[in-house]
């Protein structure tokens, strides 16, 4: 195209341009000689590097990559606001139209998974969990209530193409925030589901409904892990919390184990879901603790809730973006990791029953765990460095 695009930001690092871009080609952005700039023009993003610059402008001389890594988080980000916004104003509208004895003001609704990770495809599937103030002995909600509340949220995700909740919807219960913090720990954590909605609420999630007690639970969460802060709070660690997410991701590890009944020959089908269940937990699972870690600890020491509250207010790629920004000695590094987690992303984005079959055929899984083997080495890595920088190596391990 003839008129070059102009913008004004200096820190500009990637825009949209429109798919008629050839293969080489002059745009105009904001920059420093010798900066680089992605371009996405969807299917393929374009690389090029600032040869030139004037004071808020650089000129970029844009040359064809295969590398188009950067695309795919570009389009599961896009994809998912849509999906989730959505859903948002289908919720209100359903739950408006409850009766307003059944309405609960204090309900607050979020979406975990990739749905709220950004990494969304139009075959991603709905994990929601449901919240409420108090505990259940002093605001107990009621069977009728909830099941009127539940079949409207059923009914908004049906009517956006969501497929139906796993296991029967066997996960969707109410659970009250005070609840979920007398239970820490205790055997009523894991029993009632108050451990995992704890730690999704703070690794991975988006609000879905009532977004002030969303953000308001969230933090009433994270500040238990504080408590002793003002005792320390020159040098506070947050080990406490550091704990919790550890236990998560080795309970997960655990559960993976003990759910391996897919062993057997005879079943594929079984075998087939292991594996691609096995994949997930070395790509999306392990990303969602470890960056969170990462990003705490990157932070430094005498660290506050806000601190927390900032890192859970990212995806987890927002967190290893903003790690490599902060430290480019580690940009190369996260940069691997990105192309790695696009591969994941790209695999494993088809319908299910097509994954499930590729991951069957050996030679595919073969490749498939090679590169899952590359991205836990390059996160044990990263995680290893910034703990060492940051003097959280020892409480991670003892």
């Amino acid at each position: 195209f003839n008129t070059p695009m102009i913008c004004s930001s200096e820190n500009l690092k990637r825009f949209i341009c429109p798919s008629f871009l050839q293969d080489r080609t002059l745009i105009t952005v904001g920059g420093k000689s010798g900066g680089h700039v992605t371009v996405h023009c969807y299917p393929k993003v374009i690389f090029g590097i600032i040869h030139a610059a004037k004071p808020g402008r650089g000129l970029v001389e844009v040359t064809e990559s295969a590398d188009d890594s950067a695309g795919v988080f570009t389009q599961r980000a896009a994809n998912a606001d849509i999906r989730i916004g959505n859903l948002r104003s289908a919720l209100a509208e359903k739950l408006s139209l409850l009766p307003q004895s059944v309405r609960h003001p204090d309900l607050t609704i979020y979406a975990t998974g990739s749905l709220a990770r950004g990494e969304a495809t139009e075959n991603s599937d709905l994990d929601a969990f449901f919240m409420l103030s108090h505990s259940e002995k002093e605001k107990p909600i009621g069977r009728i209530r909830d099941v009127k509340i539940l079949n409207a949220v059923l009914e908004a995700a049906d009517e956006n193409g969501f497929p139906d909740f796993s296991n029967d919807g066997e996960y969707l219960k109410f659970l009250h925030v005070d609840d979920i913090l007398k239970h820490i720990g205790r055997r009523e954590d894991d029993y009632i589901n108050a451990f995992t909605a704890r730690m999704l609420m703070m690794l991975e999630s988006s609000w879905l409904y009532n977004e002030d007690n969303f953000k308001l639970f969230k933090e009433k969460i994270i500040n238990f892990y504080f408590e002793d802060f003002h005792d320390h709070s020159k040098d506070f660690m947050p080990i406490f919390l550091l704990n919790d997410i550890l236990r998560f991701w080795r309970t997960l590890c655990l559960n993976y184990e003990s759910g391996r009944q897919w062993r057997p020959e005879e079943d594929e089908l079984k075998r087939a879901k292991g594996h691609l269940d096995n994949l997930k937990l070395k790509f999306s699972r392990l990303n969602i603790c470890f960056s969170f870690i990462c990003h705490l600890m990157n932070q430094g020491v005498g660290l506050n809730a806000g601190n927390a509250i900032y890192t859970s207010s990212m995806t987890p790629w927002q967190r290893l973006d903003d790690i490599a920004a902060k430290n480019p000695d580690l940009q190369p590094q996260i940069s691997s990791m990105k192309h790695l987690y696009a591969w994941f992303l790209e695999t494993t984005g088809h319908p299910k029953d097509d994954t499930l079959r590729w991951i069957s055929v050996e030679e595919n899984r073969v490749q498939a765990f090679s590169k899952a083997a590359s991205y836990i080495e390059n996160m044990g890595d990263l995680t290893k460095n910034i703990s060492q920088t940051n003097g959280y190596l020892r409480f991670l391990i003892v």
